[in-house]
């Protein structure tokens, strides 16, 4: 068991570090506006993987994997949503500096929801959990291994997210972010643009 799940933990990182819209979300609200901004995006997002791993233990992953209609509507639907994100981000780079965290930059609902949705419409987070699943949980699997997978991938994502904001406000990163605050909000926002448009071309998952 614990081989298992040394390796849904391993596993689970490698996901977390690979640039995607989660990754570019938090960054730019952490640089934008502060720690409090990207803590929450990060607790919204932890909410939508623990919805994913949820769907998928009741099987409805399943179901968004084989129905090319299903696949193609959310995939639609998140697309259109990075992109919503990205432009908000250059337009309000593009009028403005960079935010502080002062008590009229408190937006806890907004953040999280953001990070909330941008998870939940990606429909790749279903099928992780979903591949997950497949290649660890078995026919004979116990509910308390099931509670220790569950456990651990939710785990190891809240502690990313919790490293990768803390990282992003190290004195001498906050600086450096901070002296190019608005060609990085710009960068960011581009980058949430371009992920939403790669989102269109997705091709759904094949069946066998």
């Amino acid at each position: 068991m614990l081989t298992e799940l040394l390796g849904i933990a391993g596993l689970t990182l490698l996901i977390m570090i690979s640039p995607g819209p989660d990754l570019a979300l938090v960054a730019r609200n952490t640089v934008s506006v502060g720690r409090r901004a990207g803590g929450w995006t990060s607790a919204g997002i932890v909410t939508g993987n623990l919805f994913h791993l949820t769907f998928c233990l009741l099987g409805l992953g399943l179901l968004v994997a084989m129905s090319v209609v299903a696949f193609t509507i959310l995939k639609f639907v998140a697309g259109a949503y990075l992109i919503f994100l990205g432009w908000q981000g250059l337009r309000a780079t593009s009028r403005t500096k960079v935010n502080t965290e002062g008590p009229g930059a408190d937006r806890t609902r907004a953040w999280y929801l953001q990070g909330l949705l941008n998870n939940l419409l990606n429909p790749k987070g279903a099928l992780f959990y979903l591949g997950v699943l497949t290649v660890f949980v078995h026919a004979d699997s116990t509910p308390l291994y099931l509670v220790l997978l569950a456990g651990t991938t939710i785990g190891v994502s809240a502690v990313f997210w919790l490293l990768f904001v803390y990282v992003l406000q190290i004195s001498y990163v906050r600086a450096r972010l901070r002296a190019g605050g608005r060609w990085v909000g710009r960068l960011l926002g581009a980058v949430l643009i371009a992920l939403g448009i790669r989102l269109f071309f997705a091709e759904a998952p094949e069946v066998p």
